[in-house]
């Protein structure tokens, strides 16, 4: 699964998505054209999609124009996996990081969506026609995103960034494109950022620890994923046992070193 910008080219994709949704439906489809979707996503705001094996499944998109939420739909087969969640955090992020302004959104009443928003930390704010009108201020969002630590993101390199992107996909973790040159890849509670950038010193002087429940079991299934035989510059270490526990390496394409361990004390 990838969330990245939407293009020009994504427009037939979005409009099967969005004629495919079973709530906030169009009363006719023709009311949506292809040039009002590429006038939003070009000149009056940005879109976002969730790509599946080369298949869009949602978008969102905001009008810094009218400060409002165009569109938020995701195809009725890929729901509750999280990737309205998604597209909806990384919208609003970029649309404050552009403007201050309040924005708001109007939905059907008694929807999944409304129950959506009002989680989401919305505010109702009467009726727009037959719609909700919901609406985020800036302090909002700002507080809302101002939880308990849950996770160190690092930054990493790549010498040959398209290389270390489908490495870190095999190895199981899931991108989210963020710039054409930066992506964030995520798996459980781990997250790091991984950047088109390659400075020799640094990279090889780049490690990171991540703590695995079983070692043993998870070097079985380092090892099935045969990365080293994908990636010539890739190498996976044996465990060893130290006297906090035992590890195993594993060097990304560029260099960069991976300790997995398990400690003996769990306390």
């Amino acid at each position: 699964m990838i969330i990245r910008e939407a293009n020009i080219e994504d427009i037939p994709q979005i409009q099967i998505v969005r004629n495919a949704v079973k709530e906030n439906t169009l009363s006719d489809p023709n009311l949506v054209t292809n040039q009002d979707c590429e006038e939003f996503l070009t000149i009056r705001g940005k879109g976002w999609v969730c790509e599946i094996d080369h298949l869009i499944v949602g978008f969102s998109i905001v009008d810094l124009k009218e400060n409002n939420i165009w569109a938020l739909f995701l195809h009725p087969d890929f729901e509750n996996k999280g990737i309205g969640r998604k597209l909806h955090n990384v919208m609003l992020d970029w649309y404050f990081s552009k403007t201050s302004e309040t924005v708001w959104l109007g939905t059907s009443p008694k929807t999944r969506a409304e129950i959506f928003y009002r989680k989401s930390g919305w505010q109702e704010k009467g009726m727009h026609g037959k719609e909700i009108k919901f609406e985020m201020t800036s302090d909002n969002w700002k507080n809302k995103m101002k939880q308990n630590i849950k996770s160190i993101r690092p930054f990493i390199g790549s010498k040959n960034f398209e290389e270390s992107r489908a490495f870190y996909r095999d190895l199981g973790f899931e991108e989210m494109v963020l710039e054409n040159n930066f992506s964030v890849f995520k798996k459980q509670e781990i997250a790091f950022y991984l950047q088109d950038y390659y400075a020799k010193e640094w990279i090889e002087n780049t490690m990171i620890f991540v703590e695995v429940e079983n070692i043993d079991e998870f070097y079985t299934e380092l090892a099935l994923l045969n990365l080293p035989t994908k990636y010539a510059s890739s190498k996976l270490s044996p465990i060893r046992t130290m006297d906090w526990g035992k590890e195993c390496f594993l060097h990304d394409p560029a260099g960069i070193l991976w300790h997995f361990g398990e400690f003996f004390n769990k306390d």
